[in-house]
């Protein structure tokens, strides 16, 4: 699994809702080894700095979309009261 994904997984697994469907600590450690032994955690300072900056304008994209799709539903519902 590559690192991202594994961080992903770790923190919805760790905060799950229903206890039971939580990691055992078993899988937690499997899982930060897995991160600790990826070639992500070797990455330089200056190519993380440019994958932030990637991640930073995506994430900027999704929220424009969702600020748009939201922008559209209120302008719906707003007519349909009218």
């Amino acid at each position: 699994m590559w690192t991202s994904a594994a961080c992903v997984w770790l923190d919805v697994a760790c905060w799950s809702i229903e206890p039971k469907d939580r990691p055992t600590f078993v899988d937690i450690m499997l899982q930060l080894e897995e991160i600790g032994n990826s070639p992500f955690i070797t990455t330089s300072h200056a190519s993380f700095r440019s994958l932030q900056q990637t991640w930073r304008v995506e994430i900027e994209s999704c929220f424009a979309e969702l600020r748009a799709r939201d922008d559209v539903r209120t302008y719906v519902n707003s007519s349909d009261n009218d």
